[in-house]
């Protein structure tokens, strides 16, 4: 009888990850990826990146079901402080890439910090329009807020695209009644069609008080 893999060990609580240890063609490390099914998957390539050679690449196709598969997840589990999350995202054609905060309390009155990149350039969070930006390009995100009994219930988000143009969305409102603490981190493709985006430079930090 062969044994299956062990699960991949959960990341530590503050982690950087930018995919130059992981061999071409192999998942991320410390993340949990569902979904790769019909043509779509999250593996590390060695073709594009906004710093060093390498990249995550999710592969969105129509035959991967529900819309919200492929998508890959950390387990963090932050529950005090102010926490930033930081990456690198270059958003391909008709993609739709939702990057989420989660608690362990039910969905969706566990949703945090909500972002959707689509693949017409345009950035929304709690179904508002912020912001249009080029597709195909590397941009820098941060996402910050405030866990546990100090938390205000929104948090901040800052995208700089290309020209060194930023854009800054701070207080914007999360959507989960029940958010207090980061215990899911996901990345996930909403498309239903072909597409394919990249993420970089990963990194969550807990910042001084």
């Amino acid at each position: 009888t062969v044994l299956p893999p062990p699960p991949p060990p959960s990341p530590p609580r503050e982690f950087r990850e930018n995919f130059e240890d992981t061999p071409s063609g192999q998942r991320p490390r410390w993340a949990r990826v569902s979904g790769e099914k019909g043509g779509a998957s999250v593996r590390v390539v060695a073709d594009q990146a906004q710093a060093g050679s390498r990249s995550l690449r999710i592969v969105d196709a129509p035959e991967a079901q529900p819309a919200w598969e492929p998508h890959f997840y950390y387990q963090p589990d932050l529950s005090q402080g102010t926490v930033r999350q930081s990456f690198a995202v270059r958003i391909g054609q008709d993609a739709r890439l939702r990057i989420e905060w989660r608690d362990a309390s039910p969905y969706p009155g566990c949703i945090g910090p909500s972002v959707l990149f689509l693949g017409n350039g345009n950035i929304e969070a709690g179904g508002r329009f912020l912001a249009n930006v080029p597709v195909e390009t590397w941009l820098e995100v941060t996402i910050t807020a405030t866990l546990g009994g100090e938390g205000t219930g929104t948090f901040d988000l800052t995208v700089a695209g290309p020209g060194r143009r930023q854009f800054s969305f701070p207080n914007l409102p999360w959507s989960g009644d029940n958010f207090r603490a980061l215990h899911w981190l996901g990345f996930i493709s909403e498309a239903t069609v072909a597409t394919t985006s990249h993420v970089d430079e990963l990194s969550l930090e807990r910042l001084p008080e």
